[in-house]
């Protein structure tokens, strides 16, 4: 009779690993208030030069400013800065902040001479709610079924989604700059005008015709 496999080998007994002679020591607790204070500095150093960058004409400078005001990173939240950097890397062809740009609520409502809205606070917002879109629609922006300076209103009901190639083509790129906004036109717009009013079949002006620098 042949012996087991396990009684014909002997058994090896299984080496151990040797020591290293190296204790494993513990990392150092971190302060919370010198790690905050790290960060904002390293915060604060890429702010400046990125504003550097985006002072002297660079589109990805521009739309990274766009964006730490457009989220309140490292800045004061402000909409109407953002836009303006955006508005400056769009014009250089940089899609982000195009599409940034156009999807972007103004500052402040702004109303024209007949009541309607020519700039509004809220409606790209809502408008990308209504459509399950609130985050935007990657490679389409908010576009206008009637021109605002047509007589269209910057409301939900005049927005659509275009593709962006097409609409940079035909952008009217002086009705993507936040205008100065008088506070008292902003609390009471003006009445919509009647078919009896005088002047009322000619073309409506802004209230607040002045840009914003």
């Amino acid at each position: 009779m042949f012996p087991s496999v396990t009684s014909y080998y002997p058994k090896v007994a299984t080496p151990t690993q040797p020591a290293t002679g190296v204790a494993s020591v513990a990392a150092a607790p971190v302060d919370p208030e010198v790690e905050a204070a790290r960060k904002s500095t390293n915060a604060a150093k890429a702010l400046a030069w990125q504003k550097e960058q985006a002072e002297s004409g660079s589109a990805y400078g521009q739309y990274q400013m766009g964006m730490h005001y457009m989220n309140g990173d490292s800045v004061t939240k402000d909409l109407g800065i953002a836009r303006g950097w955006f508005l400056k890397s769009a014009k250089q062809g940089n899609d982000d902040a195009y599409e940034k740009l156009k999807n972007l609520d103004f500052p402040e409502t702004v109303h024209a001479a007949d009541g309607r809205a020519i700039q509004s606070n809220s409606a790209h917002t809502d408008f990308m709610t209504q459509t399950a879109h609130p985050k935007g629609n990657p490679g389409f922006v908010i576009d206008y079924k009637t021109p605002i300076a047509g007589g269209g209103s910057d409301a939900p009901d005049n927005m659509q989604w275009a593709i962006l190639a097409d609409a940079r083509k035909s952008e009217k790129w002086d009705e993507l700059e936040p205008q100065a906004v008088d506070p008292a036109t902003v609390a009471n717009a003006a009445p919509a005008k009647t078919s009896s009013d005088s002047g009322a079949d000619s073309a409506p002006t802004p209230t607040n015709a002045s840009a914003a620098k």
